[in-house]
């Protein structure tokens, strides 16, 4: 099956193409060491390039919306009667940390702190920093119980791709995703 061919190596990306060695394997640990058993919830949102100063791509242009999207993810995350979680957020949106813990709490925020990146169109200063692409989406794809993700946005789609878990949604709509949908924008 078409389909399932494709989908089965995504699945193993991290487990045959992208291994993560021992130095990536302690990076994701001292992340995630405060999470304890709670489940982890992944957010990733795209606000697009203007903020890495790269070139636009339908940007989001102000904090207002990053907010709004947070307090949905919120309300959704309630819907799912979880009474125990982290997040695990990223994001190319600069102020995503401080945002996020405004909204779910500072004790409640997993973030890998260094600065951001983006893989094909980097501002040189930052290109020592691409274990957080590594670091992020590795945590995104297998260390989550659930996944938000932008839907236009390659790294999310990767992520939700190679998750090994189908609760994945998309971040704005909150409807969950049809992984399909992913292959081809």
């Amino acid at each position: 099956d078409y389909y399932n061919d494709i989908f089965s190596i995504y699945k193993n990306l991290y487990t045959d193409i992208l291994i993560p060695k021992k130095s990536i394997l302690h990076m994701v640990h001292h992340i995630l060491e405060k999470s304890k058993l709670d489940k982890i919830i992944g957010i990733q949102i795209r606000a697009g390039d203007i903020w890495l100063k790269v070139g636009p791509y339908n940007p989001i242009k102000s904090s207002s919306k990053i907010v709004e999207i947070l307090e949905n993810i919120k309300k959704h995350i309630l819907l799912l009667n979880l009474s125990k979680y982290m997040i695990f957020i990223t994001s190319d949106y600069p102020k995503i940390k401080k945002l996020s813990q405004s909204i779910f709490g500072k004790d409640n925020i997993l973030y890998y702190d260094i600065p951001i990146i983006h893989l094909d169109r980097h501002n040189n200063k930052n290109l020592c920093h691409m274990s957080k692409i590594f670091v992020d989406n590795y945590i995104l794809s297998q260390k989550t119980d659930i996944l938000y993700i932008s839907k236009m946005s390659n790294f999310g789609r990767v992520s939700a791709l190679s998750c090994n878990h189908s609760n994945i949604y998309d971040n704005e709509e909150l409807k969950k995703i049809d992984l399909k949908e992913l292959l081809s924008k």
